[in-house]
């Protein structure tokens, strides 16, 4: 407890055994949130400021503190004497010194997927800065002045990613988006609760391609006559995913919903969820972050999600427990193992160790994953000139944002001027 430790560092103050006194929240095997984005900005530092008053040496605040503001909340109310990042550092080496120069930086989305992976005994990484842990390897790169373009199409966070690293190059390069603007699926990630400062990654992106001076085309889809028209010297196809509409009888005949489609709706368009029994199809991320964004706005929401696997969240790793002990609380009913069959317009027919059984539904939605966008008729064109390409992120195949990312590092870390 905290009077506990107070006790502790007050005897080893006095015994002259500590010069300072780092203050967490707690170990990573806690039940409570430790530094996920599930813990607000600086939400320990209290109890820094608690061992400050009985203490005279330097307390250090630390836990989630990853800003300038935050950093100087918690000092200016003396909650501390210092404060303590880590991670950081990992999503932008340059935290500190850009903090100083009031520069857009990348910020940590506190995933925690670097402390998954170290917990695990596995290399340390950032799931939204590649780069960390190769800093060496980069700086030796240099930039390369060459007039040879390179064509990205896709405005995600994996043709942004691969934008950056052709101009970092030194190639003349152009990103073409469909839609009005730049982010893809990190616009939908951003909209779940507590998932805001995803914004933050594709605004230092946008702005970090601005500034690398990269041709941005918006609400353009490319074909395969514009990019003949360029013939670039090499071509990134990264058109990122789009929902999966499962093959179930009689959805074609009945009114449902997918998930992205309700993630953009404003409040007073999700009222009519407010009544009735919502059923969501699908327990991955985007069926349990649905159901949290949906009981965020709608608190008296009943709403049950149905998932075929055996564990809910399945790909979300650590991350999945304080989301489902949130969706619990609220009464969100979860049900696994569970393969939908049919759905005739009121009656969800549900599957259970093949049983059948149904369960009523006012609101049906599809939140089944994604697929990837094909490429395959602009790089059979582009095969058919001989002119490379690479197809990166959810193109290739689809998966989380780390994943996506790390394609284009590893693409672009082998990638030399012919």
């Amino acid at each position: 407890e905290l009077t506990d430790t107070i006790v502790f560092c007050r005897k080893a103050e006095q015994e002259g055994f500590i010069d300072a006194i780092t203050v967490t929240g707690g170990w990573h095997e806690s039940p409570v949130e430790q530094i996920s984005f599930y813990v607000s900005k600086g939400a320990y530092a209290p109890l820094a400021g608690a061992i400050k008053k009985y203490t005279s040496v330097p307390v250090i605040a630390c836990n989630r503190i990853q800003d300038a503001e935050t950093a100087e909340r918690v000092l200016s109310k003396g909650l501390c004497d210092f404060v303590g990042s880590a991670r950081a550092f990992l999503a932008d080496a340059h935290y500190v010194e850009k903090l100083q120069k009031k520069e857009m930086f990348n910020h940590c989305q506190a995933c925690n997927h670097c402390i998954m992976d170290v917990l695990k005994g596995k290399e340390l990484h950032c799931a939204f800065c590649p780069e960390a842990g190769h800093e060496y390897m980069e700086n030796q790169r240099r930039k390369i002045a060459t007039r040879k373009e390179v064509l990205v199409i896709g405005g995600g966070p994996a043709g942004m990613y691969a934008a950056k690293k052709s101009a970092e190059r030194g190639f003349l390069t152009t990103l073409v988006c469909k839609e009005d603007h730049l982010g893809g699926q990190l616009n939908l990630a951003k909209l779940p609760p507590r998932k805001e400062e995803i914004g933050t990654f594709v605004s230092y992106l946008e702005h970090t391609l601005k500034e690398l001076g990269v041709n941005i085309i918006l609400g353009k889809e490319v074909d395969v006559d514009f990019v003949m028209e360029k013939k670039p010297y090499f071509t990134v196809l990264a058109m990122g995913s789009e929902p999966i509409i499962p093959n179930l009888e009689g959805l074609e005949t009945t009114t449902y919903q997918l998930a992205q489609n309700v993630l953009r709706m404003d409040d007073e368009t999700l009222k009519k969820y407010g009544e009735g029994q919502i059923v969501i199809v699908g327990g991955s991320s985007l069926g349990l972050e649905l159901a949290e964004f949906l009981m965020n706005k709608l608190p008296e929401a009943k709403i049950k999600i149905l998932e075929a696997n055996s564990r809910m969240g399945a790909e979300l790793g650590a991350m999945a427990r304080p989301l489902l002990n949130g969706l619990k609380k609220a009464g969100v009913q979860t049900m696994c193992d569970t393969r939908v069959t049919s759905f005739d317009g009121k009656k969800v027919m549900i599957s259970i160790g093949n049983q059948p059984f149904f369960v009523t539904a006012d609101h049906l939605i599809l939140a089944c994953g994604s697929k990837s966008v094909s490429s395959s008729e602009i790089a059979m064109a582009l095969m058919d000139e001989r002119l490379s390409y690479a197809v990166v992120g959810d193109a290739d195949h689809v998966a989380d944002v780390d994943e996506g990312l790390k394609s284009v590092f590893e693409l672009f870390s082998r990638f030399y001027l012919a």
